[in-house]
């Protein structure tokens, strides 16, 4: 599947560099401040929710989103050097379950300790590249995943490239767009957000991808 041109209005572009800007600076994102930031360079009536949805996973920053704004940000080439890393590690030291630790990672690879985080947290929004995760109160970005699942361990070493990861997340996009035509949804409540939802899986308990991985977050690893 190639990756397509998704276009960016300049108002967009400013807000989601602003996401990212708040990222790098170890902020949790708030689009109220943000709003603040940049009211004065966005045009009246400049509207966020009208930013291409495949870029976000809800309310996150993917890496299609990073991709979009700018297909040579360094937060690219770190998270393909981590997913290899881990893929490598994982094929020369095959002991299960394996923590990945944010400080592992900056010492091997040189990368800056809060872009590694953020690249931890690109990495966890596709399902399957992360058994847990730990993240640190009032921060963004996680500091460590776990690995232990067979699942888990074939995406790693099945990766190859940055560009078949941003395909991933598009055909993720596509595949839950679409609403199946053969069954009756079933109102349901998400076990983490408390959101309603419509439910075609009886034991689907999680309205998303993103609610099932906030389960894991609330225990921090010791």
């Amino acid at each position: 599947m190639p990756i397509p041109k998704i276009d960016l209005t300049n108002d967009q572009k400013i807000w989601v560099s602003e996401i990212l800007h708040s990222y790098l600076k170890n902020e949790l994102p708030d689009n109220a401040k943000i709003l603040l930031r940049c009211y004065n360079k966005l045009s009246p009536g400049f509207d966020y929710n009208k930013i291409d949805s495949r870029l976000f996973f809800l309310d996150e920053l993917n890496l299609l989103g990073v991709y979009c704004l700018d297909n040579k940000n360094e937060l690219l080439i770190y998270t393909d050097k981590i997913i290899t890393y881990i893929k490598n590690t994982l094929k020369k030291q095959p002991d299960l379950p394996r923590i990945f630790k944010a400080v592992e990672l900056k010492k091997e690879l040189k990368i800056p300790i809060q872009q590694i985080k953020i690249c931890l947290i690109f990495i966890t929004q596709i399902p399957k590249y992360c058994d847990s995760a730990a993240k640190p109160l009032n921060e963004f970005g996680y500091s460590e995943i776990e690995i232990k699942r067979f699942d888990t361990v074939q995406k790693y070493l099945k990766y190859s490239s940055i560009n078949s990861l941003l395909e991933e997340i598009l055909f993720n996009w596509q595949q839950k767009s679409i609403i199946p035509s053969d069954k009756q949804g079933v109102q349901t409540q998400c076990e983490i957000c408390k959101e309603w939802f419509t439910a075609y899986n009886p034991v689907n308990i999680y309205c998303s991808d993103a609610c099932k991985a906030k389960s894991y977050r609330a225990t921090k690893k010791t």
